[in-house]
């Protein structure tokens, strides 16, 4: 049976693990980019190259949100693409997709240059760690140029239908990684440069690979010049439809900037490092949830656009049961072993006693990312921006950043750690509303063609 045809007929619960165990498997090692970096730095360089690490990181996440407004625009519009088996529509989005993704990294990265020293500063450095950070953020700037166009590929790969070859994307440049960060930080005794420089490397050898599995697949894209050429109806789509989780990355990315500066301010950089490491952390316990976002995402596309309402209701209820188990079942471990998630990124007993109580208040925001990240895939899939991005704006710029300047002044640095689970819980209340307005609107649209 052609994967096509799997997708709107097969069994719904076993397409979602078919596609969602490889996104999860991929996100895994692409995830220990970043925590081999955060690892390997805590053991070799210290607390100040953790803080390094940190200061960069929203920077990084600000690049992976312009490559997700492609990326989830592209993805979402290719799906309904294929399952209207309109080949056109398809083959002009993924090559679109793929000239606006290294347009943005090239613009990027020259825009960094420019601003390093300020940029560097408004992100939390303090003067004591800016010589280290310019060094890690100028070698990470190399593979900046083209880190969006790996997102785009990789979620392209798995709307079209083709879930191991995203993961293999991911993967290849993860081993290499896992392989460099040791050689470049002890070997080479590079420290933070050489963790910014195996990633960069490691960013390029996932490039190559996307592009491998993307442009010599035939039944997947047809390459022609004319689909290459910007056409404003595509672009225009792919913009409006990824600008939800767009602007869900960059306000995680605005809020961390804010983090850092107020953690910086009432608990100096030791509780900076802190930050870093329960970031990371909470990002990649999110990985099997981030995974069933991605695995749901080409169901639901190739379902709307096909008609089969009942399907999309079906495998986004599901997303959003199995993603709810798994998040409780990580906030219990994270409650029960703090000290134990903290030892795997620093020996430093100041750190680990210090970091147990932001570990376990923060984790309180994961309880719920199951419902969030379901629901908010579910609109993105089905192309609805409005209730998309109600969702992406409400709970950050509302809830969550009012909460956190407001509440240090009276509780300090907890202050800063509560405003992440009562804004989380805010986001949750809204897309549960949403979503089931949305069922409900499907099951009216069933009535209605009977």
């Amino acid at each position: 049976m052609e994967m096509e045809e799997q997708l709107l007929t097969g069994r719904m619960g076993v397409l979602l693990a078919k596609f969602s165990i490889p996104a999860i498997i991929g996100m895994f090692f692409t995830s220990l980019y970043n925590m081999a970096d955060m690892i390997f730095v805590g053991k070799g360089v210290g607390s100040d190259g953790l803080a390094v690490l940190t200061v960069c990181f929203p920077f990084m996440l600000m690049t992976m949100g312009f490559g997700i407004l492609v990326s989830s625009g592209g993805a979402s519009l290719l799906s309904r693409a294929l399952g209207a088996k309109d080949r056109e529509t398809a083959n002009t989005t993924v090559l679109n997709s793929i000239v606006l993704s290294l347009l943005i990294g090239i613009v990027l990265t020259i825009g960094a240059l420019g601003l390093m020293d300020p940029l560097l500063r408004s992100l939390g450095s303090s003067e004591k760690l800016m010589p280290m950070a310019r060094g890690y953020f100028l070698y990470s700037l190399i593979g900046n140029v083209y880190f969006p166009l790996v997102i785009c590929l990789i979620y392209l790969l798995q709307a079209g239908g083709r879930p191991k070859s995203s993961m293999a994307t991911m993967v290849s440049g993860c081993l290499l990684n896992l392989i460099l960060d040791p050689l470049f930080i002890f070997g080479f005794k590079m420290g933070v440069d050489g963790a910014a420089l195996a990633t960069s490397f490691s960013q390029g050898i996932s490039l190559l690979t996307g592009l491998g599995f993307l442009l010599l697949n035939k039944k997947f894209v047809t390459v022609k010049l004319k689909y290459f050429v910007p056409k404003t109806a595509i672009l225009k789509e792919i913009v409006g439809t990824g600008l939800a989780p767009f602007l869900s990355t960059m306000g995680g990315s605005l809020v961390l900037i804010l983090a850092n500066n107020l953690v910086g301010k009432y608990g100096g950089d030791l509780y900076l490092s802190i930050l870093g490491i329960v970031t990371k952390l909470n990002m990649f316990l999110k990985l099997p949830i981030n995974g069933l976002g991605q695995g749901m995402q080409p169901l639901v596309g190739h379902n709307f656009g096909s008609k089969n309402l009942d399907r999309v209701k079906e495998v986004s209820y599901l997303a959003m049961a199995v993603g709810s188990l798994f998040s409780i079942l990580v906030f219990a471990v994270a409650m029960l072993f703090p000290q134990f998630l903290l030892e795997a990124f620093s020996n430093e007993k100041a750190i680990v006693e210090a970091g147990i109580v932001p570990l376990r208040i923060m984790m309180f925001s994961f309880i719920l990312a199951g419902i969030m990240e379901s629901g908010l895939t579910l609109f993105v899939a089905i192309g609805k921006k409005i209730q998309a991005l109600t969702v992406s704006l409400a709970y950050r710029l509302f809830f969550l950043l009012p909460i956190m300047i407001i509440a240090p002044l009276f509780i300090g640095l907890n202050g800063v750690l509560v405003a992440f689970p009562i804004s989380e819980l805010v986001g949750t209340t809204i897309i549960c509303l949403l979503v089931y307005r949305e069922w409900k609107r499907f099951a009216e649209e069933k009535r209605q063609r009977v």
